[in-house]
């Protein structure tokens, strides 16, 4: 962990191995603790290790107070370390974070000794708070590898022991100001009787002796539950432009200002109307008049009664914002007003209009806070969505990403702070685990939409009609619950989770790590796998029904990864498998459950089957089953060009008006090379170009029954979970229900199993070219069991 409990550690072996491999100090996962933990190590008392030291060492733990040095290495994104055991030989209040600003590490997850993840920290979430127990720990770190130079670079996990109430604040204007024009930001109370509430432009009717009676735009305090015509007007929205040459305040006795800009208003941009204050008399006893606040006290002296205001309106010279940086993340604003008054911070009377402070004797200054939950922009082109981060939604007020937009970093129980017509289109940042949910009520009760993948259109939300709107990382909650339907996971790393019986039904993962992830049962359909990493995972019982799996060629993401997995009675009905690698994987039905019919969804659960795996309608193209144990898998009608089946087990598989020919655009074709084909009904089943050398068929000749034997390859069973009770390579027997149904239109295009051109007769069918003995697959067909099949385990 690169832990920081306090201070940058300072030992010279730090600083040395640094030196010494050219290397920079990179703070990895900052981890402030807020316990008064000060044990050693129980295994050593140095003040620092090497990653490495716990590989050679499995009984080497570390304690918190020590450094661990981390080398990092340039490769893909979301690369893992090994985990670094812990041991905590007292408890206490942590909290783990990853500074925002790390250019490397980008997450790490705390483990307890069993291996259940307790949390997740990814970099920039502000961090995550554990209430430790004594005991054993371990700390898995992930970095970015693709940002790694070549030469590579250390990060460290170490403690800090300041309270986290010492760590440096927001020192400059530029960071309080994190979004210039032309984005709109909300200006947010800080401290004082207006604490929370939002700066915002009001109409009102101010007495003036020569222009009478004068409607002009007035700030004011005002909150959004009970000013929603200003907020559905977007009178709280300000863009505040840098202007390097403004001038600051020129009394000797005003602070230096660290930074300078120009204020506009959403309401007040169009019509050219800027910010400056002006002198408005007020009358103590009108009914009809802005009442002036008792706290003006100390009134201009050649005309009282006169109340100095911030306002808007059309000037022919414009006015400026100096900014004091108030060194505790909020900023107080400083008006320029004319020659003959003085420059003085603002502030919200009794009335919620804002006045000068310089006109007050016993009035304090207002503090404010950008509001960083959202930021407005008049044209959604302004965005550029590849910048946007995780924990960012971009939401458009017309489809193709055009009209009005904001880009919302949190959730807002009250819709009128993000006032939008409409919702027609929705956009993430590449590979964020951000999703969005629009509910109609506050109590996010009434869901209206879930979206986690940009939807340029299709996407009709009515502003009006909006309760709150919830932004989440979808990382955290699916392993909090294990539902997450329509969520953002794209990119997200899943990888060693127990992710079984999960809701992920229209899910984003593209791009998403999930090798050695559990999902059995796990409900998939529809979901977005472009590029999903799932080698070696278990996905026993799942429904992947419509799921799309294939490349994307729009986005550059290859097809998804399944190769080592584990797929038994898996639905991919109507799925995109498209290029999808299946290699050495275990893609099958139970063999208690096949049927010759072809699979049956479950009507107590659907979408899953009844103990069958299933590729039914699917799209096979350029897919690759090689080395795949696929018996009793259902095929019918799914549409195959270039496919590989080559060393496939296909034993009692269906492929009944499939069509399993050559591609045109690639020139290659779909190969049965030495596969199983024992029992497999290719009935009505097209197959031109189709390659079966060395294919092995049953054609009922052989009187002892349609069951077959196999070993299962060692690569087979490398999947999470695996049950190693009948051995790494168990014995499993198939029964088929009756004898090959061949392909019955093979041509010259053909390749048959004896080597030979199409088309291929009943007996060269039977007369493969490898004979079935030097398979690479051990196996055996018949009934009587062979003898190197001492336990069969009738649950594969």
């Amino acid at each position: 962990m690169a832990i920081f409990f306090g201070k940058r550690p300072s030992a010279k072996p730090l600083g040395a191995a640094l030196t010494g491999a050219g290397l920079v100090l990179i703070l990895g996962i900052v981890i402030f603790s807020c316990s008064s933990d000060t044990t050693v190590s129980p295994t050593d008392q140095r003040d620092w290790y090497y990653d490495y030291e716990f590989a050679d060492n499995p009984r080497l733990t570390a304690a918190p107070r020590q450094v661990v040095i981390l080398d990092i290495a340039p490769g893909p994104a979301q690369s893992p370390h090994d985990g670094i055991p812990y041991q905590y030989t007292t408890g206490g209040g942590y909290l783990y974070a990853i500074p925002f600003d790390d250019p490397f590490i980008v997450r790490a997850d705390i483990l307890d000794r069993s291996g259940v993840l307790l949390t997740t920290v990814e970099r920039g979430d502000g961090g995550v708070y554990l209430d430790m127990a004594p005991g054993d720990y371990t700390i898995k770190v992930y970095h970015d590898g693709s940002q790694v130079p070549e030469a590579g670079t250390a990060a460290f996990i170490y403690q800090q022991q300041s309270p986290a109430t010492e760590l440096e604040t927001l020192s400059t204007a530029g960071e309080l100001i994190p979004h210039p024009y032309p984005a709109f930001v909300a200006l947010r109370f800080s401290g004082g009787a207006h604490d929370g509430k939002y700066l915002a432009i009001d109409t009102k009717g101010i007495w003036n002796e020569d222009l009478k009676l004068e409607y002009i735009k007035v700030l004011r305090a005002a909150s959004p539950d009970d000013q929603g015509s200003l907020f559905a007007e977007k009178n709280h929205l300000f863009a505040l432009k840098p202007d390097p040459d403004g001038k600051d305040c020129a009394e000797d006795d005003y602070p230096t200002f660290a930074g300078v800009y120009k204020p506009y208003s959403w309401v007040a941009e169009d019509a050219g109307e800027f910010f400056e204050s002006y002198m408005y008399y007020c009358h103590w006893d009108a009914e009809w008049a802005l009442s002036c606040p008792q706290s003006q006290d100390n009134p201009f002296d050649f005309a009282k009664g006169y109340a100095p205001m911030p306002i808007f309106r059309k000037a022919a010279y414009t006015f400026n914002f100096p900014v004091q940086d108030m060194g505790d993340g909020t900023f107080a604003i400083w008006p320029m007003q004319f020659a003959y008054e003085t420059c003085s911070a603002i502030y919200a009377a009794e009335n919620s209009y804002v006045y000068f402070t310089a006109r007050s004797t016993s009035a304090q200054p207002d503090h404010f806070k950008i509001d960083p939950g959202f930021r407005f922009y008049r044209d959604g082109s302004q965005i550029n969505q590849n910048s946007l981060q995780a924990g960012e939604v971009a939401l458009y007020e017309e489809e193709n990403y055009t009209g009005t937009a904001v880009v919302l970093s949190q959730g807002f129980a009250y819709p009128s702070l993000v006032p939008l017509a409409q919702v027609k289109s929705v956009a993430f940042g590449l590979y964020t685990d951000t999703t969005v949910s629009f509910y109609s009520d506050a109590a996010h009760q009434d869901l209206i939409q879930t979206v986690g993948v940009n939807m340029p259109g299709n996407l009709n939300i009515d502003g009006s009609k909006l309760g709150c709107i919830k932004v989440f990382d979808s990382r955290k909650v699916l392993i909090k619950s294990k539902s997450c339907p329509y969520c953002n996971l794209a990119g997200v790393s899943l990888s060693d989770l127990n992710l079984d019986n999960a809701d992920l039904t229209h899910a984003n993962l593209m791009n998403a790590h999930m090798t050695q992830c559990s999902l059995k049962k796990a409900d998939l359909s529809h979901a977005l796998l472009h590029n999903a990493q799932m080698g070696n995972s278990n996905l026993s019982g799942a429904s992947l029904l419509n799921a799309s799996l294939n490349a994307n060629s729009h986005l550059n993401l290859a097809a998804a990864d399944l190769s080592n997995a584990y797929l038994q009675n898996v639905n991919c009905k109507g799925a995109d498998l498209g290029g999808v690698s299946f290699l050495n994987a275990s893609f099958h039905t139970n063999a208690i459950g096949y049927n010759q019919d072809g699979c049956a969804q479950d009507d107590d659960a659907p979408p899953f089957t009844k103990n069958c795996s299933s590729a039914e309608g699917a799209n096979i193209t350029a897919a690759d089953f090689s080395g795949v144990y696929a018996a009793g898998t259902d095929f019918s009608t799914a549409t195959g060009k270039g496919v590989n089946f080559s060393d496939a087990v296909l034993t009692g598989a269906l492929f009944k008006g499939a069509h399993l020919d050559w591609d045109v655009n690639t020139g290659n074709s779909t190969v049965f090379n030495n596969a199983f084909l024992d029992g497999a009904n290719f009935s009505d089943a097209t197959v031109e170009g189709a390659h079966f050398k060395s294919a092995y068929v049953d054609l009922g000749t052989d009187i002892s029954g349609f069951i077959a034997f196999f070993t299962i390859p060692l690569s087979h069973t490398q999947f999470k979970g695996f049950d190693n009770t009948y051995g790494n390579t168990p014995c499993v027997k198939f029964t088929y229900s009756a004898a090959t149904s061949l392909p019955g239109n093979t041509d010259s295009s053909n390749i048959c199993p004896d080597g030979s051109n199409g088309p291929c007769s009943e007996a060269v069918w039977q007369d493969p070219l490898t004979p079935r003995d030097q398979s690479e697959w051990r196996n055996s067909r018949g009934s009587t069991q062979p003898q190197w099949c001492n336990k069969i385990d009738l649950f594969w």
